[in-house]
């Protein structure tokens, strides 16, 4: 094994941190990033898109993700507080969004229904439920200018997240804009192989984002700013230099502090 591996977000060293047995015979070598912290491993780099596909269908038989329906409930409970919040906008046909890994589709369909928004998905491994005409399975039919992109699960399959994220970016609208991510937090120091968000039974999981992780993917991406919203692992990334004024910047500090308090105390729903 190579214990001098860069890293995959900003090319700095890393450092052997743990080994897994996971899925189909595979094994994750964990590295951590010295200066983003950003846990990471290896064991897809070398798949094909075929076998990428073959690992996303493989069945352990167990279900790999009993929390999804609850999960779609908080998320858009959570768009609803920001809406309210007015740092998203209500019945606005001409705010585009996208749902990167849109899965079912349903919050396609959804967010179309409830805030009128012109909404489209991505989602090149499954056959979508919902709002099947607006969703696209080719990453080149999903066009741009795009004033909120939804990352919900998905932050931490990406195998080359430098190139995953520039690519986002390059869809965003060119002035005001918003990525909204749940991913789990890594925490340095603390988080071990026993941590169930590596995920060893579904082998998808090879990226993980700490505090410092999201300061410099922030930096890559060009962001105005990154609030934590609500649970440690829910982000909000704005665009646009009217989120760099001290009144925005304010109204999305007391917003964001705000549902982060309401979470921690049980009020709002927690994205689980």
């Amino acid at each position: 094994m190579n214990h001098k591996k860069q890293c995959k977000l900003c090319d700095a060293e890393t450092f052997y941190k743990f080994s897994l047995f996971l899925v189909a015979g595979l094994r994750g070598d964990y590295f951590e990033c010295q200066t983003c912290r950003m846990l990471q491993s290896h064991h897809l780099d070398e798949l094909t898109p075929q076998g990428l596909i073959q690992l996303a269908n493989y069945d352990p038989g167990i279900d790999l993700d009993a929390g999804a329906a609850w999960r779609q409930h908080c998320l858009v409970s959570r768009l609803g507080q920001l809406v309210r919040l007015k740092i998203l906008p209500k019945a606005d046909p001409n705010f585009k969004m996208l749902d990167y890994g849109c899965g079912t589709g349903f919050l396609v369909s959804y967010l179309a229904h409830r805030f009128r928004w012109n909404t489209f998905g991505y989602e090149p491994y499954m056959t979508p439920s919902y709002a099947q005409h607006k969703i696209f399975a080719d990453w080149a039919s999903c066009g741009r200018g795009y004033n909120l992109v939804i990352a919900s699960e998905v932050f931490e399959h990406f195998i080359n997240p430098r190139e995953e994220l520039l690519r986002i970016r390059e869809i965003l609208a060119p002035d005001d804009a918003f990525i909204y991510v749940t991913t789990g937090l890594y925490v340095p120091g603390q988080t071990t192989q026993s941590w169930p968000y590596l995920a060893p039974q579904s082998g998808h999981h090879v990226s993980f984002y700490a505090h410092q992780t999201m300061q410099k993917v922030k930096q890559l991406i060009g962001a105005s700013a990154v609030y934590q919203v609500g649970a440690d692992y829910e982000w909000l990334f704005t665009f646009g230099e009217s989120y760099r004024s001290w009144s925005k910047v304010a109204q999305l500090a007391i917003a964001t502090r705000l549902l982060r308090r309401s979470t921690r105390l049980g009020i709002l729903p927690k994205i689980e």
